[in-house]
């Protein structure tokens, strides 16, 4: 718990200010225990406006300004309380408390050191000890990894470029991984390297086999409520046992923290498609996405809620079918902490796609995935998983034969996939 250290010192000694200061500084002390920080401001201020410059007046002003969320204010205030004052360690401790909700670590860091240098054997003292064992444990290491390892069952396997349901079951093995590597700066300014793999391998038709490695680097920054960051990625496509894509990725994401551990987040992509293999040239071309994201969370779990638009420009098949839909997309998830190391949560989206004319008809598709997954806690870095998935895809296109070729888009697939991971 992160106490704020309020009124430890907001009724002592007013027998050293004058009566009219007195009376107003009253004022504000009675506002603020009654819950009016706005007016015990106003009080606070007016005392100050009298020439009254009293270490108790700023401290009382910065603890008001807090309480009415005023962060910037606060700080100020707080900022003018004198060194040689018995409130400064309270002071540097309420400053630490503004930099760390605000996002700045090294600031909030700085500030308990002080309180805690100054005061002494003190409550004040233990509460900053506290905060800076928590900013320590809270710490990223240089580098951390992820691995995932699970076997599946596919009802439906669709995975094929051209998006038609091979409407064949099978068995699959599932493998993720990925790392990254803080190689400059720190948690609040810095540069990180990141790198991933997946490989899924189908027991009977190694057709739909594939996996992708991908290689980047991230620029993040804290400023205020903002966490920002750039990002720069180079992912290889192999499909079917053969080369597939290269996509060359440009990303930036802004997070803005709001009250009540949430945040909301924008997020915008661009990818650059090359083919790699003559068969899915008419996938070439370039992708954009733009999302909105809305997190929060407790102790008992978290959830988030978005949309994303998506726009395609693709080579295409001639006239004959569109690759480059315009797309809008719905989504959700909860998450919710169970008793005994077990979690529970849920998935959905709705996508609305719509494509371009072509021979094929006028292309339309709606798709909703649901997904249901249980997760136990082995040990702290640990995980066993428990998914499963279920997608309809609804194709205003559906068995129209062009030439030789018939096109279809319109199916149901139903997914199951037991994994173990682990975090480093």
């Amino acid at each position: 718990m992160r106490k704020f250290i309020k009124t430890a010192w907001v009724a002592v000694g007013l027998t050293v200010l004058g009566s009219a200061q007195a009376g107003v500084f009253e004022e504000g002390v009675r506002a603020f225990r009654s819950g009016d920080y706005d007016a015990a401001i106003h009080a606070f201020e007016g005392a100050l406006a009298q020439g009254q410059k009293d270490a108790r007046i700023w401290y009382n002003l910065g603890s008001s300004y807090y309480r009415a969320g005023r962060h910037e204010k606060a700080a100020e205030a707080f900022a003018r309380v004198p060194e040689d004052s018995p409130l400064w360690p309270a002071a540097r401790y309420n400053l630490g408390l503004i930099a760390r909700k605000t996002g700045d670590e090294r600031l909030a860091k700085k500030h308990f050191r002080e309180a805690l240098a100054a005061a002494g054997d003190s409550g004040i003292a233990r509460l900053a000890r506290e905060r800076l064992a928590e900013l320590k444990q809270a710490e990223r290491p240089v580098w951390r990894a992820y691995v995932q390892a699970g076997i599946g069952h596919d009802d439906n396997v669709n995975f094929a470029p051209l998006g038609i349901a091979s409407k064949r079951a099978d068995q699959f093995l599932d493998l993720y991984g990925s790392g990254a590597w803080d190689f400059a700066g720190n948690r609040d300014r810095g540069w990180t390297a990141n790198a991933f793999f997946s490989y899924t391998d189908y027991f009977k038709d190694r057709a739909f086999d594939y996996n992708d490695v991908s290689l980047g680097a991230e620029y993040h920054w804290r400023s205020g409520p903002w966490r920002s960051r750039l990002k720069a990625d180079l992912l290889k496509s192999n499909y079917g046992g053969s080369a597939y894509q290269t996509m060359t990725s440009a990303r930036a994401l802004f997070d803005y923290r709001l009250p009540s551990h949430q945040k909301l987040r924008a997020d915008l992509r661009y990818d650059d498609i090359r083919s790699d293999n003559a068969l899915y040239d008419y996938l070439e071309g370039s992708r954009q996405r733009l999302g909105l994201t809305w997190y929060g969370g407790s102790r008992g779990g978290y959830w988030n809620v978005g949309y994303r638009l998506e726009l395609n420009d693709r080579r295409d098949l001639g006239t004959t079918a569109s690759y480059s839909p315009t797309r809008h997309e719905l989504r959700g998830r909860y998450l919710r902490y169970l008793s005994g190391g077990w979690e529970a949560g849920a998935y959905g989206s709705l996508r609305h796609s719509d494509y371009p004319s072509a021979d094929i008809g006028d292309r339309v598709d709606d798709r909703l995935r649901l997904t249901l997954d249980l997760r136990l806690r082995l040990q702290k870095r640990t995980r066993l998983k428990f998914a499963y998935e279920y997608t309809d895809n609804r194709s205003t296109v559906d068995n129209v034969t062009v030439g030789t070729r018939t096109y279809g888009y319109s199916y149901t697939r139903n997914r199951l996939l037991l994994s173990l991971d682990h975090r480093f």
